[in-house]
């Protein structure tokens, strides 16, 4: 090893990236700064994220917004962390992207 260090591009650490245009990132509030510093890696790649906390549109409910920006991403991530699992609207959110058939990305904090 010679000490440098090498600089991965994001497109080839996020193989995620390279196979869907545009995702949906399920994750607890708790963990918002995770899902927000991913979705920067993953947009450097050309994909689109979509992370409720920053772009869902006012004035809808909730369930509205959320059904409606996982009804047109082709790509769902789920992100796993004692928080997300015990969320309501993480496990309503799986539930849709599986009856939905969306391909399913869990990623997990630990």
């Amino acid at each position: 090893m010679t000490g440098k260090s090498t600089i991965v591009p994001a497109r080839e650490r996020l193989p995620l990236a390279r196979k869907v245009k545009a995702v949906f990132f399920s994750y607890s509030p708790d963990d918002y700064e995770f899902a927000l510093k991913l979705a920067e890696d993953v947009e450097a790649t050309g994909a689109v994220v979509w992370l409720y906390d920053r772009d869902a549109p006012a004035g809808q409910f909730w369930d509205h917004r959320v059904y409606d920006a996982l009804t047109k991403c082709p790509g769902f991530l789920v992100i796993l962390s004692p928080s997300s699992v015990s969320s309501g609207s993480v496990k309503a959110e799986v539930h849709f992207a599986l009856h939905q058939k969306k391909g399913s990305h869990p990623g997990s904090l630990s």
